[in-house]
């Protein structure tokens, strides 16, 4: 049964191939820039590469996301806290995120957590938030 690493490996892979198709297609493109047949071929290999690192980042975040559950990190008060609930319940998914954020770790632009669909914001970053207190 593939592992969600085993996914990442993958869509590494996939990146990779979009991003030097993409190179290509823009070479071939500036060589007869009066082709709009290359132009269009060079807009859509460089939109294919672009939604390939963008599926990446995200599922690179779910990744780190299981492990840093599945390793029982020590957690900031403040942000569980802030931490939005569902049913009562943490939503740990949101919980590693912020942690991981913290860290230096680039969330995705959009990223919203499965469970609560809360987003992680700059003042969960820096510790800003009026919220908990």
């Amino acid at each position: 049964m593939a592992t969600l690493n085993d996914y990442v490996v993958e869509l590494r892979e996939a990146a990779r191939i979009a991003k030097r198709n993409a190179e290509f297609a823009r070479e071939d493109s500036k060589a007869d820039p009066t082709n709009r047949r290359l132009r269009v071929a060079a807009d859509d290999a460089s939109h294919a590469s672009t939604q390939a690192g963008r599926k990446l980042a995200e599922i690179e975040l779910l990744a780190r996301i299981d492990e840093w559950i599945g390793r029982d990190e020590p957690r900031d008060e403040l942000l569980v806290k802030l931490a939005p609930r569902v049913s009562g319940e943490i939503d740990e998914d949101w919980l590693a995120a912020a942690h991981l954020a913290r860290a230096g770790y680039r969330i995705p632009a959009g990223w919203r957590s499965e469970v609560s669909g809360e987003t992680i914001n700059d003042s969960v970053i820096h510790g800003n938030s009026q919220r908990a207190a």
